[in-house]
Order: structure tokens, then sequence, then C-alpha cells
């Protein structure tokens, strides 16, 4: 129910967050004091609901920018994921069927069948292998027991807590000192303390050295894509290209071009003449041409810009 969902974010979206989602409660707005990586910030929303509301009530952390195909068979899974941790005291993840080896995800391997429970299938966790090279990603694509990972960390606020003592003290120790400022309503040392956190992914700093023991997979078949990089996005809007595969937004004129991806504003007139498997994105300052194939090296643009002063006014 509504009275059960939270929105974690960082202050420059909170904003934008409450005017999209005016209908969830303004005590349910759980604000970072800073942006440090998702370590802290799961850490800092399980810390909020441990105080604020259960410390022993599962909670599911789902990602904003993810795709949903099957919206119900999702909220099927987290149903099921709630009762098996009640039960078992494990903490569970979803995996996906990977469609092609990308190196943006992280990979999740399986073991055997744990469980169905009315279709949901969990299985046993053998190990995370967070954003491997091509040769990896290509190896973990045939192998049926490497999937993605999804993100969609399910446990209680209080055993994740404990996960963070046990392998993340550079975080945990931080965090019990805003766990003291939440109880106080001491804003300054909730802010204070945060910012002492390690800046790491929860992967890196919990997924990867969990013991799989602890943890069950359930294996996603509800149409997820995260939407990381312009070839994920075409994937996902394959149903709106043109008759010849072009991802088309803007004024564009296409000649013998195929399964490309152009994106430009009205103003400005694109002619594109025999491409095929490019991204084309122009804007108001800059113009990205690529491989489609190569559209997750962005990223490593992304940092060239960050490093360059004369440079990092176009991210």
């Amino acid at each position: 129910p509504i009275d059960n969902i939270f929105i974690c974010t960082t202050p420059i979206l909170e904003g934008l967050a409450r005017k999209t989602l005016p209908q969830i409660r303004k005590d349910h707005y759980i604000i970072d004091p800073e942006k440090r990586d998702t370590g802290p910030a799961m850490a800092y929303a399980a810390a909020y609901l441990s105080v604020k509301k259960n410390p022993d009530e599962p909670m599911a952390f789902i990602a904003s920018d993810h795709y949903i195909k099957k919206p119900k068979l999702l909220v099927k899974c987290l149903k099921q994921a709630e009762k098996m941790i009640k039960k078992t005291g494990k903490m569970v993840d979803i995996a996906i069927t990977t469609t092609f080896p990308s190196v943006n995800l992280g990979y999740t391997k399986i073991g055997k069948l744990y469980k169905n429970t009315n279709g949901i299938k969990f299985y046993e966790f053998k190990g995370q292998t967070e954003k491997p090279d091509l040769v990896r990603a290509k190896k973990f694509h045939k192998l049926k027991n490497y999937l993605w990972h999804a993100n969609f960390f399910m446990w209680t606020p209080s055993l994740l807590l404990e996960a963070y003592k046990k392998y993340a003290p550079g975080i945990y120790n931080p965090i019990k000192k805003v766990i003291r400022g939440l109880k106080e309503n001491n804003k300054s040392k909730v802010k204070k303390a945060f910012s002492k956190t390690e800046k790491i992914s929860i992967d890196y700093a919990v997924a990867e050295k969990m013991d799989p023991k602890d943890v069950l997979i359930i294996q996603g078949e509800f149409g997820w894509s995260d939407i990381g990089d312009w070839k994920m996005l075409y994937n996902q809007l394959q149903n709106t290209t043109d008759k010849n595969r072009n991802l088309i937004k803007g004024n564009i004129i296409s000649i013998d071009s195929k399964n490309n991806v152009i994106y430009g504003s009205k103003r400005k007139l694109i002619s594109i003449i025999g491409l095929e498997n490019f991204v084309v994105v122009d804007t108001d300052d800059t113009l990205l041409v690529c491989d489609k194939e190569k559209a997750h090296l962005v990223k490593q643009l992304v940092k060239q810009l960050k490093s360059n002063k004369k440079l990092k006014k176009y991210i």
C-alpha cells in the first residue's frame, strides 16, 4: 500500500520527486544528506526505516530508472520474497536472464533450484561479479547459470545493517552515529556522520562478499531492463522504430540507413546517409556519434570531460 512506499533520493532531486509523486507522504521521503553511491545510500535507508518504522519488517529496494514490462509479475515476486525472508531470514535478490553480453551490468551466479512457490523460482546464490570485461561478459552470456543482477535487494533493515557491520565497516561505523542522530532528530549529526561513510556501491561493499548461504535469488521474468546506455534504450523501444528499424526523435531525414538511434531537436535538421548501428545525439552544445555496440563507452567519455576544466561544462 501507499503508506509502505518510501522515496529515497538526493537533495538535488527531492523537489522533482515530490512534484512527480505528490501522493507519497511528506515524511516518507528519505533524503540522503549528500550523494555517496548506493552503499551508503542503502545503509542510510535501512537506518531510517529501522528507527522510524520497524527494523524487522522486510523491505525491498527498487530502482526508479529501471524498465519493467510486467509490473504485476514483479509485485508477485516481491510478495513471495517477503514470505521467504520472514520464513528463512535470508536476503532475497532478483536476477534476470541475459539477452546479450553487457559490460555495464553485474552478473549473479545461481545454483540449484531452492523452491518454486506459485511459479516464482528461488535459486541458491553462488556468487556475484560486478561489471565484467567483454570477454567474461560473453562467457557469462553463454552460461545458463549466470544472470544479470537487477539490484532488487530485499531483507529487513536490521539484517542488512548487520551485513554492513560484517562486510563494510567503512560504512557501518558512521551509520551507527547516523542512527543516533535520527533518534535525536539531530540533522547536523546525521549529516556529519553520513559524510564519513565510504563512497562505494553496495555491490562491491556487501553483495560480492556475502556468504552464499545467506542469500536466495529469484529468476525474474517480468521484462526488466536497466536503461543505462543508448543500446539498452534502443532494445526497449524497438516497437517504435521506423520501417528500417531506426529509432528517431527530432527533425530527421534518413537515406539507406538502418538500426540507428538518432536524437535531436526539431529546430535542426539531421540527415543521415548509409549509416548502420550508429548512435547520433545532437543537443544545443554537443554532438555524439558512436557505434551502437560501443555505446557503453560513453562513461569513459564522461570521465574525460570531468577531468578537463575546459570541457567539464559539457557534461
